[in-house]
């Protein structure tokens, strides 16, 4: 039972865009990425985040805050702000545990005068891109 909850709760918080299979030390091939232990026994990986950005878009003739943290994606969900998100997806076998460690900066609170931008509806995403 604790066996299917942590890889259930695995699964919710690192769900989809990152893929690590071991085949010896390939982590220089991610950045931000450490393998700091390998073994018969297991492996031990840290993921590092890139810190948050934040700029000023302008859509049609309102401007807009931009939340992003390089290389990761994007929520979209419609009527919802499009913020950062950070998905890692890890390979378990389906007979090998699994021990889930996360650590997590103190939440911060960013004032503006500007609102997010919003996600309108789902083709939202493949009709509009950020300025650099």
């Amino acid at each position: 039972m604790l066996r299917t909850f942590s890889f259930a709760l695995t699964l919710i918080f690192f769900s989809a865009s990152f893929h690590v299979v071991h085949s010896g030390p390939t982590t220089g091939d991610f950045p931000g990425t450490t393998l700091n232990a390998s073994s018969d026994q297991g492996l031990s990986i840290d993921f590092e985040l890139c810190g948050l950005s934040i700029q000023q878009d302008v859509v049609g003739d309102e401007m807009f805050d931009h939340f992003s943290i390089e290389g990761e994606g994007f929520t979209y969900e419609d009527g919802l702000p499009i913020l950062p998100a950070v998905t890692r997806l890890v390979v378990v076998p389906p007979d090998a545990g699994i021990e889930l460690v996360v650590q997590a900066d103190e939440p911060r609170r960013i004032r503006s005068g500007r609102r997010p931008l919003i996600c309108e509806d789902e083709n939202y995403p493949a009709t509009f891109s950020f300025s650099d």
